[in-house]
Order: structure tokens, then sequence, then C-alpha cells
């Protein structure tokens, strides 16, 4: 099985933005690489000529999600607030 980089699909996805009049805000977009694929170095993502962010935790509808998917970071945040 060969791995096809993320780039043609990002770049089908912004396409298809743009066809439907919706914007893409590259300085919002974040990457977070999942499982035994984090070790590596990826290819950096560019959006209209702004490279995409990589990050290793990132709060998402209330939840903080890390790249090993453990709960520690979650749980010193509401940890956090409680204090």
């Amino acid at each position: 099985m060969k791995l096809v980089g993320l780039q043609p699909v990002q770049d089908e996805l912004v396409t298809w933005s743009a066809n439907n009049y919706m914007n893409v805000n590259s300085k919002k977009i974040k990457e977070m690489i999942l499982g035994p694929l984090s070790k590596q170095q990826p290819l950096p993502l560019l959006i209209s000529d702004h490279k995409v962010g990589q990050v290793t935790s990132y709060k998402l509808f209330g939840v903080t999600i890390d790249a090993s998917l453990k709960w520690a970071d979650h749980i010193a945040t509401v940890t956090s607030k409680s204090k």
C-alpha cells in the first residue's frame, strides 16, 4: 500500500471550498499527526503559501486531545480550572 501525502487532498478541499463560496483561514488550521506516523517527520502542508502549524495537543469542543491519545493534558486543564 503506497502512502500518499496529504497536500493533494488539502488542495482539493481548498478548491472545493472556494467553488462553494467558503474561505479557508489558513492561519487557524492546525495539523496533528496521531499514532506511529507521529515519529516520522512529515512534509509540511501549505495553504495559499502559508505553512500549516503542527501541534501535539489541541482543544476541540472543550476536550484537550493529544497526539498520543492520552488524557493527561485534558485532566491537567480541567484540574487547573478547579483551583
